[in-house]
């Protein structure tokens, strides 16, 4: 089923974030991508993908909880809890956040991340480093 499609959509952008994929993230997140990071920052695809692939992203761990699916024709909107830890612009950080994704299904069937991913809802946000400012910025928007 559809749902199914989208958990395991799900599941897939996962193991991308924690192994810094960029071929799958690029798979995943259609071209045109924008989102908004929990500092309000307006991103884009390209944006994610070289945060991961230069290393300024490394996610050690993330644990997925309370996620749900509505689905209204060929788009499902995904919202889930996610407790995040790794090193962002190289200082270790966790956070507990819950992400609004909005997958839309393409011609070939497979879902795609599309505009408008993410409002990124802090509700819980811890740092080990001393600059507020540098330890909370993260340009990747699959974190």
């Amino acid at each position: 089923t559809d749902t199914q499609q989208i958990k395991a959509s799900e599941t897939k952008l996962k193991t991308a974030m924690l192994n810094s994929d960029v071929q799958t993230l690029k798979q995943l997140l259609c071209e045109n991508l924008i989102f908004t990071s929990h500092k309000g920052q307006v991103l884009t695809r390209e944006d994610d993908l070289a945060a991961h692939a230069s290393g300024q992203v490394k996610i050690a761990s993330i644990d997925l909880s309370d996620q749900r699916i509505k689905k209204t024709g060929n788009v499902a909107i995904v919202s889930v809890q996610a407790d995040i830890e790794g090193r962002f612009n190289n200082v270790e950080a966790d956070a507990c956040l819950r992400f609004t994704r909005i997958w839309q299904k393409s011609d070939n069937g497979a879902f795609l991340l599309q505009p408008g991913i993410g409002k990124k809802q802090v509700t819980n946000y811890k740092n080990r480093g001393e600059n507020d400012e540098q330890n909370h910025s993260h340009p990747g928007g699959s974190f």
